[in-house]
């Protein structure tokens, strides 16, 4: 098996359950162990600085790779290293195009999640542990940055009003693209943002080729990553479609698959 310079991994339902808040033991070990192998370790992850909650504190990981891609936070230096942001004037029209639409949403900034008019009142499990955190986006500054904008069409597939905001996209010249669908919406983020253009970037921030990393994953926002990687590795309870683009499987996430995986390949003992 090739040298791995980085090691690079989604977070929800690859590593811990989804919305989960604790790194098991079998994971922290796995980032010691590559801390003393000098590997560089990322988390690549659809979570912003809010979702992220206590695994901003999490030790032996080196960088935070946020909102599908949007930006890159250096754990060590408590800096962010790199952001791709959505413009004011993009994040005023994909509100107005949604309210008019009646769709609810969900955006963040460092700070707070800000939901539309029409969220509902029963918070999704994953957003229920930020409860404290959620205010309606009326209540908003527009003093920070944002990230991403999760968007509930309630839809597994493409829904008509993802193809009605594509075209409002183009027809609006605006500088925002959907990154990717999940089980009930999708992401939309500026334009070119997705993890693995964010993990370009690293890579050459890092010196690092990138056929010199390897990355896991579980679901559709991971297929680019793990298509395009030197090693990519799906979990076994991974879609199907990312199964599909992986050069490997891994056991489940309730297995500690990926700590498994990387002895397996002895990239740690």
């Amino acid at each position: 098996m090739k040298k791995f310079k980085i090691f690079a991994t989604d977070i929800d339902d690859t590593i811990i359950p989804h919305g989960g808040q604790k790194i098991p033991a079998k994971i922290k070990l796995l980032f010691s162990k590559l801390k003393e192998k000098n590997i560089i370790t990322t988390f690549v992850t659809g979570r912003d600085f809010v979702t992220i909650g206590n695994l901003i504190t999490v030790k032996n990981v080196d960088f935070f790779i946020g909102a599908n891609g949007a930006f890159i936070y250096d754990f060590q230096k408590k800096t962010m290293i790199y952001e791709n942001t959505i413009k004011i004037s993009d994040f005023l029209k994909i509100v107005e195009f949604f309210d008019a639409n009646k769709v609810s949403y969900a955006i963040m900034d460092r700070k707070w999640i800000y939901t539309s008019i029409y969220y509902p009142k029963s918070l999704s499990k994953f957003l229920r542990i930020y409860s404290a955190k959620i205010k309606p986006l009326k209540e908003c500054d527009f003093k920070e940055k944002f990230h991403i904008f999760t968007i509930f069409d309630y839809q597994d597939k493409i829904s008509q009003i993802q193809i009605d905001f594509q075209n409002f996209i183009i027809a609006s010249n605006l500088e925002v693209s959907v990154s990717s669908r999940w089980s009930w919406g999708f992401f939309v983020v500026a334009k070119n943002v997705d993890k693995m253009a964010t993990l370009e970037i690293l890579a050459k921030i890092s010196n690092t080729k990138i056929s010199e990393i390897i990355a896991f994953g579980d679901s559709r926002n991971d297929v680019e990553m793990l298509k395009n990687v030197g090693y990519g590795v799906a979990v076994a309870n991974a879609l199907p479609e990312v199964k599909a683009v992986a050069n490997d499987l891994a056991p489940a996430m309730k297995s500690f698959g990926v700590y498994l995986k990387a002895k397996q390949l002895k990239i740690i003992d």
